[in-house]
């Protein structure tokens, strides 16, 4: 990801967090557990989570009681997250970036980062993350991706996107967050920070109503960087397509994908 889209993550996400909060998807629980295990987590665990959205991750460990620091550098983002998770009082929520942010060294036991580690500067990343990891802490990365072959209603949504919005449609190349996510897994394997990289996934389903999936796709940047006004024909398109040929629903699948590590000694 290049330079001015990193640091575009709260404009492309700003006026789209209360979607963002309704319907992105967070994590099958068995690796959000293989996570946990890995790490060691207990009450006495401390977690610094990167780039947390409005806790669709947190949500999982917080029950755990840990103490986490959760670091989202998109002001609404950020501020919904606090309201989540004002029940768990272990929890804080800095609008911050992960590069800019002033962070003891060793202090965590955990570091992660779920569909998020992409928006952070590749030049300071593992670097960092491994400097505020105690000694054989662990790096957790989780991606949700959408599995191939598209089928059903994800191969007749091409036309749509032909018609308006020919940059998005699906080529047959790996997608922008199944590349993200080999990029990081493949940086990690080849990190001096850190060693004993495990790889871990998980294939689900969700329903989407018509309208909850529309939401969905405002909350994707390549979506939100659309032009509005054709912004908006697309989704008037795939509704009235969710409508006419599928009952109103989507069946979404996802492939998560988990990459842990341990930092190097």
């Amino acid at each position: 990801m290049r330079a001015n889209e990193r640091l575009s993550r709260g404009s492309v996400f700003g006026d789209a967090a209360r979607d963002y909060d309704a319907v992105r998807p967070g994590y099958p629980m068995r690796l959000v557990d293989a996570v946990m295990h890995r790490a060691g987590l207990d009450r006495q665990a401390t977690v610094l989570e990167i780039g947390c959205g409005t806790g669709q991750a947190t949500a999982a460990f917080a029950p755990l009681g840990c103490a986490m620091l959760c670091l989202e550098p998109a002001p609404a983002l950020a501020a919904l997250a606090a309201q989540n998770m004002a029940r768990f009082p272990r929890v804080q929520v800095r609008t911050e970036t992960f590069e800019h942010a002033d962070l003891e060294p060793e202090r965590f036991h955990l570091v992660l980062a779920a569909t998020a580690f992409h928006w952070v500067d590749p030049a300071v990343r593992c670097a960092k993350a491994a400097r505020v990891l105690r000694p054989t802490g662990t790096m957790a990365i989780l991606t949700n991706t959408h599995p191939k072959p598209f089928v059903g209603f994800f191969a007749r949504v091409q036309d749509v996107y032909d018609a308006i919005a020919p940059e998005l449609a699906h080529t047959g190349d790996a997608s922008d967050t199944e590349r993200w996510a080999a990029e990081l897994h493949a940086e990690l394997v080849q990190s001096q920070h850190f060693e004993a990289v495990e790889f871990l996934c998980e294939r689900w389903r969700k329903r989407f109503t018509r309208q909850e999936y529309l939401t969905l796709l405002n909350t994707f940047s390549p979506h939100r960087r659309l032009p509005e006004e054709r912004r908006n024909r697309l989704l008037t398109a795939i509704g009235k397509l969710i409508d006419a040929e599928y009952g109103g629903y989507v069946e979404q699948p996802y492939l998560t994908r988990l990459c842990m590590a341990r930092k190097s000694g």
